[in-house]
């Protein structure tokens, strides 16, 4: 299975309260508007406060690499990393009843196209026909008005195409 990295951005006033309160000196790290820090796996940045301004990120591939004293609050957004190729994964679940999720990714902006089709070839359904961006994608295939058997879905995105096979169990 192919791992892609995973970005943790901060887009809130990060206060990092420390566990015991003293009187010793505390560390502050201020991140202005236009300014990034990149944490990358492996390293750590440590303060006993992180203000990060409107604008500005702090961008960790390992969340742990942010450590303090204490306690982070704020709000942290998932931003996934764009796809370096075309893929089409196993829906899920599989067998499935009556419905199931197909991902699939797009590296580059392209039209793409998914479809169901029983084993004599004949389309059920079309999922996806349109422009995407580069990026990962989830469908939903409902097939309650469908029997027990085998389909099978492909994708078509530019020059790439992919074919799985499902099981629908009533």
């Amino acid at each position: 299975m192919r791992m892609k990295k995973i970005y943790f951005i901060i887009i809130a006033t990060i206060v990092i309260v420390p566990l015991a309160s003293s009187l010793a000196q505390t560390s502050t790290l201020l991140i202005t508007s236009g300014t990034s820090v990149f944490v990358p796996n492996g390293a750590e940045i440590c303060a006993d406060f992180f203000t990060v301004e409107f604008g500005g990120s702090l961008v960790a591939e390992d969340p742990s690499g942010i450590c303090a004293g204490g306690t982070v609050t704020g709000d942290i957004e998932e931003v996934e990393t764009i796809p370096t190729e075309f893929a089409l994964f196993q829906n899920y679940p599989n067998p499935f009843n009556p419905s199931t999720l197909i991902k699939y990714e797009v590296p580059e902006n392209s039209f793409v196209t998914i479809r169901v089709y029983d084993l004599l070839g004949e389309e059920l359904a079309t999922l996806v026909n349109g422009e995407k961006s580069a990026g990962s994608y989830d469908v939903n295939f409902d097939a309650g008005q469908l029997s027990s058997g085998f389909y099978i879905y492909t994708i078509k995105a530019g020059n790439f195409t992919s074919t799985k096979k499902m099981m629908l169990m009533k």
